[in-house]
């Protein structure tokens, strides 16, 4: 039996059957029997990984929170770092019923499901009628020829099964398609030991929500050509006019901005209000106002709570963002039960009573419960959670991770992760282990003791970060002498390090050398000097092969008569026997 549920919030659906949704009705016997098929064939896909991980529905352990982390990460990414992304919000028309029987079965047959099950699946699916109810009454049966009902309990995972192949066919283009998040993972800043980290996505589904993402318009229209290919093969109906364009850091030339597929231009590109991806708007330019306008309209809905706790994926809210909020739901509230406005908000907390949740400390219970989910994933969200706190990390340029910095002000625009470490620091939760385990485990960069940072105010952190890590300086050992009794010239430490001399001396540089040496001298306070520095500290000294030419102002070394290394600049060779070059003396 067939029940059409309508899809418009409109009483009736005026004998428009594209305005409602079937939904199957199911006999109990049947459920029963077909749920326990699902739940083992469900398992077994999920513990031998058989489907492509980018679609995240119908398996367990799954849901919509990685594909929306996903599309979230990649448009912060693209604006952070100004590159181009083209992310295209596909739409299917009635995808269940476009599924054919005969691409089901090859498509069960592709990932080796058992010929019983596939007999079993093929019966159930070719030998049935179907009646639909209209009006409170039946029509005439009718045989069902394609398709798997929307309602019956295996739908999403034949779906999954069955649309997996396209997936497929896509990850194999990832690299040359998709679009690229990278950072770097400084190991030891001292003995200069990195690794690149990459993540490149190129697509994204849940159920029949697909996410198409391309570096450029070339990578993405080869995607939708081998997208539109698969549908025309199994007879699916794209619906190109509600296809959704994000596009980030495009083409000037406006003609190179525009998607046309099939003939059709996609009109909905960079929506003022946000693109709409699995219920959550998102913005080309990641601005938070377009999250915090759609909680404001739920609050005017019926299903206050649940629907702004979904969208909180997506943003996090200050303390007084949310108060505002509940205000405004604490009136719609007293109003609906007859209450008086002067009636105390307490009683509508009181759990014995209305058991009303602050939408602050939904919060709280939200973003501790996605970061321990992201942060002990075993697949992508885990992948993204550490990339993205490498990069902020960079960006402070610091050796700790950023879940273990003290401070309030490390603040990005519309940065999800910083503003969760945050809120969640106020509230006296940390996201790291390091309080239990080796300080250095992880994401700490090694390569030195003392860190900069620590005689720097946090806006001083936040304004030097740049500079430091242009210079790639995050120890202070790395602007001592080696004896680590006096801290090295300005200019002798550019020299040492390949960097330029040209331009003011940073005015971290200054402040620390005014915090921790004696006044105009360059020798290290008594109180620094008893500080246990890293030994281990290399400096960065090549051993000169004389066979080999020797770069001009490279640091060259000469012991006087009484043992005492003199520093120069590299000018010549020498044409004297005794001595090898001839340079400049850098006095000390």
């Amino acid at each position: 039996m067939i029940f059409p549920i309508n899809k418009t919030t409109r009483s009736h659906w005026n004998n428009d059957i594209n305005l409602t949704r079937p939904i199957t009705l199911i006999e109990t016997a049947r459920k029963i029997f077909i749920k326990v098929l699902v739940k083992r064939l469900a398992k077994i896909l999920s513990l031998n990984k058989v489907l492509q991980g980018s679609n995240y529905a119908a398996l367990l352990n799954e849901s919509t929170l990685e594909p929306l982390k996903i599309v979230q990460s990649i448009i912060e990414d693209a604006n952070k770092e100004n590159k181009e992304v083209w992310i295209l919000l596909m739409d299917i028309s009635k995808a269940f019923d476009s599924v054919s029987m005969i691409m089901l079965e090859k498509s069960l047959k592709r990932i080796k499901v058992p010929e019983p099950l596939i007999n079993i699946i093929m019966d159930i699916n070719l030998n049935r009628t179907n009646k639909v109810i209209v009006n409170g009454e039946f029509t005439k049966e009718y045989k069902v020829e394609d398709g798997v009902d929307q309602g019956e309990v295996w739908s999403p995972l034949l779906w999954r099964i069955f649309y997996d192949a396209l997936l497929t066919r896509l990850a194999i283009i990832k690299d040359e398609t998709g679009y690229t998040m990278e950072t770097i993972k400084h190991i030891d800043i001292n003995k200069n030991i990195s690794k690149k980290i990459e993540i490149t996505y190129n697509a994204s589904a849940f159920m029949d929500d697909t996410t198409l993402i391309g570096g450029n318009k070339n990578k993405l229209l080869k995607m939708i050509e081998i997208c539109h290919e698969f549908f025309e093969i199994n007879d699916i109906k794209a619906n190109i006019k509600k296809y959704e364009l994000i596009r980030i850091n495009g083409s000037k030339d406006n003609e190179n901005n525009e998607l046309i597929i099939n003939n059709e231009k996609i009109e909905k590109v960079n929506n003022p209000e946000g693109n709409r991806f699995l219920g959550i708007y998102f913005r080309h330019d990641n601005r938070r106002k377009v999250y915090k306008d759609r909680i404001r309209t739920t609050i005017n809905d019926a299903l206050i709570i649940p629907r702004i706790e979904y969208q909180l994926q997506a943003i996090v809210l200050t303390e007084d963002e949310c108060n505002e909020l509940m205000r405004k739901i604490n009136t719609l509230i007293k109003h609906s039960c007859d209450l008086p406005s002067t009636t105390p908000n307490f009683l509508l907390y009181d759990k014995d009573i209305y058991g009303l949740k602050h939408i602050y400390n939904l919060q709280i219970e939200n973003l501790s419960k996605n970061i321990i989910y992201m942060m002990n994933d075993k697949g992508r969200l885990k992948e993204i959670m550490e990339l993205k706190m490498i990069q902020e990390q960079n960006k402070i340029w610091t050796r700790q991770c950023i879940g273990n910095l003290n401070s309030k002000s490390f603040r990005r625009q519309n940065s999800w992760i910083i503003n969760a470490i945050n809120l969640l620091k106020k509230e006296k939760l940390s996201i790291c282990k390091h309080e239990y385990n080796d300080k250095f485990i992880y994401h700490c960069i090694e390569g030195g003791t003392t860190e900069i940072i620590d005689f720097l105010t946090d806006n001083e952190i936040e304004k030097s970060s740049s500079s430091r890590k242009k210079r790639g300086v995050i120890f202070i050992e790395q602007i001592l002498e080696q004896n680590q009794e006096k801290i090295l010239k300005w200019k002798h430490f550019c020299k040492i390090n390949n960097l330029s001399t040209k331009g003011k001396i940073p005015f971290w540089f200054t402040k620390i050398k005014n915090e921790i040496t004696i006044t105009n001298t360059r020798n290290l306070k008594e109180k620094f000097l008893n500080r246990q520095y890293n030994n281990n500290y290399e400096s960065k000294t090549i051993i000169y092969d004389e066979t080999s030419d020797l770069e001009r102002k490279a640091i060259i070394t000469w012991n006087d008569p009484e043992g005492n290394t003199i520093f120069s600049e590299n000018k010549k060779k020498s044409r004297s026997k005794k001595y090898k070059r001839i340079g400049v003396h850098l006095i000390p």
